[in-house]
């Protein structure tokens, strides 16, 4: 973050902003990394970034979900997948399908919860992404009876 800083790369200081936020989440620094993707939403909008912006809303829509903030977890996943779909990034969308089915099943949405899932399985099985069976799983707990 610091090089791309003093070499004002503001793509270079997006992209280290999602990675910081990705490991504050992943030590449990949620707070922390909230602010970082905050940050990185802030530059992919000011450089018009718009598969930063998407990658960005995405890590933001899980640090969410991860805090039970799930309204505030959803919106930041349909925004990303919106753009993700705009920008034909199929993988992106599949991330942001599997969180956002995740944030609505934890609200008890259950319906839209598996049509998530299902449009992410459907991108991972044509992509062969290795999260198809994890997805799949989801898919298998919350079968109707």
């Amino acid at each position: 973050l610091e090089f791309a800083r003093r070499t004002q790369d503001r793509a270079a200081q997006t992209h280290a902003h999602i990675d910081l936020g990705t490991l504050f989440r992943l030590l449990g620094r949620y707070e922390e990394a909230i602010a970082c993707l905050q940050s990185s939403l802030a530059i992919c909008r000011e450089i018009h970034d718009r598969l930063g912006l998407a990658a960005s809303l995405s890590h933001l829509g899980a640090v969410y979900r991860l805090l039970g903030r799930y309204e505030e977890a959803i919106t930041s996943l349909q925004a990303s997948l919106k753009l993700c779909r705009e920008l034909s990034d199929q993988h992106g969308q599949a991330e942001a399908l599997r969180d956002l089915g995740d944030a609505l099943h934890a609200v008890d949405r259950d319906d839209q919860a598996r049509l998530a899932w299902q449009d992410a399985l459907a991108i991972c099985e044509a992509l062969q992404i290795p999260e198809t069976d994890e997805i799949r799983a989801r898919l298998e707990v919350t079968s109707p009876p």
